[in-house]
């Protein structure tokens, strides 16, 4: 319990003396911030109504090498009796051998603005008990939409893509029952796309956020005049089209799409948890907050404080019990610290004074290693502490890692912080 105190006492301390040595980074941090990103409205809105349509069909494949249907998909044997009849041919389904066709479902995406005779590639899935595709080839399938009309025909050789489960040649294919017509389907009926509708046209966002439109409209306005756009809701913007541009639709759209717009994003923290990846945006931060997991120790100061004109950054402290000198500064390297020499020596001091307090009264040996840190001070000399004016999810996530904490451990801390509320953002876990 003595060396648990010990640790965690050092550990404050350390982080009281480094809050007051990082206010150079605010100048740094201000920079960096204004170094935003903006992009085309092409990548980030599409026109409405303008948007590609889902096709479906039933087939089959014929021509596999024994690794179709099996007795038991009883309705595979009753589309081949019934496909033989289209071609004036009697069977009796009973006596069918149907091993060398598979059923399938045959799916596609038609893109918008496709015209009778464009090309698309189409989706095959075993339906049956087929175990390998591959080799196969898809019989004319119509595909038709939602509306239940055929807007395409598909039919061709099948392709598994040459992927395989132990990535060299020769192994059994990776998913042998869901294949590939490449350029397999020819679009038979097109789908009209309106792009204006009463002489205005409307920009829809990607990802719905009404900060964002406001900067669209405002982006619009100055380029075709105050009033040209009018944002809707959270996703949709309408624009209407300039008098110049009223026989040059194309031209607009084109002028429309080439806007640069800095889009604001929802502060989102994604983790993927076998591979232990961290992902999250610039506007991330976290609140006044203490947490305790296992043997890892977090504690995150307030907003800052006054000393002169500049405000004082906040300051994380990482500590466990069984933490030694050289991890401590491993983890004050990760957040990017930088603590004078005379304060690393003064830190070294404290260290070994507790461990000499802790072992006269435990017989047990202290959980604080003393062991010398190389040339410490030169560590850190000249390096720049870059830290915002409230602690960031980034800060937290290399301190953690510093201490040798492992993803789960991360994921943990994290919802932990967001169950009380010190971590305003979504948590995603892949």
């Amino acid at each position: 319990m003595i060396q648990r105190v010990v640790a965690f006492t050092v550990g404050i301390i350390l982080g009281i003396i480094l809050f007051r040595s990082i206010a150079s980074a605010e100048d740094l941090l201000l920079e960096s911030l204004s170094m935003n990103p903006s992009v085309r409205l092409k990548d980030i809105c599409r026109i409405s109504d303008v948007r590609p349509n889902q096709l479906t069909g039933y087939g089959l494949i014929v021509g596999l090498n024994g690794t179709g249907d099996g007795k038991n998909t009883f309705f595979t044997a009753q589309s081949i009796v019934n496909m033989l009849q289209h071609f004036g041919v009697t069977v009796d389904k009973d006596k069918m051998k149907v091993n060398a066709i598979a059923a399938v479902m045959v799916t596609a995406e038609l893109p918008a603005f496709s015209r009778a005779g464009d090309k698309i590639d189409v989706t095959v899935s075993a339906l049956g008990d087929a175990s390998d595709l591959n080799g196969g080839v898809l019989l004319q399938t119509p595909l038709s939409g939602a509306d239940k009309v055929i807007y395409a025909v598909a039919q061709g050789p099948v392709s598994l893509g040459g992927g395989d489960a132990g990535g060299k040649a020769g192994k059994k294919k990776a998913h042998p029952t869901v294949g590939r017509v490449t350029d397999g389907g020819i679009v038979e009926k097109e789908i009209t796309c309106p792009i204006t509708i009463n002489g205005k046209l409307s920009l829809v966002l990607k990802n719905s956020d009404f900060t964002t439109v406001s900067r669209i409209v405002e982006a619009i306005d100055a380029k075709f005049g105050a009033g040209c756009a009018m944002g809707i809701d959270a996703s949709k913007i309408d624009t209407a089209v300039p008098s110049e541009y009223t026989n040059n639709i194309i031209g607009f759209i084109s002028i429309l799409e080439n806007l640069s717009v800095t889009p604001d994003v929802v502060a989102r923290v994604v983790i993927n948890e076998r591979t232990g990846t961290v992902v999250m945006g610039e506007n991330l931060c976290i609140l006044p907050v203490a947490v305790s997991h296992k043997d890892l120790y977090l504690v995150i100061t307030g907003e800052g404080e006054k000393q002169g004109a500049k405000t004082v950054s906040p300051t994380i402290i990482v500590s466990a019990p069984e933490i030694g000198t050289e991890t401590m500064f491993k983890a004050l390297e990760a957040i990017k610290i930088n603590p004078t020499p005379e304060q690393i020596a003064i830190v070294l001091d404290m260290i070994k004074q507790q461990q000499t307090a802790a072992a006269s009264q435990e017989t047990q040996p202290s959980s604080v290693e003393t062991k010398p840190v190389a040339n410490t001070s030169a560590q850190y000399q000249g390096r720049v502490a870059v830290l915002s004016t409230r602690v960031k999810v980034d800060d937290i996530v290399k301190g953690l890692s510093a201490v040798g904490a492992t993803p789960q451990d991360v994921i943990a801390v994290l919802q932990a912080i967001k169950a009380a509320g010190a971590l305003q953002a979504e948590i995603v876990i892949m």
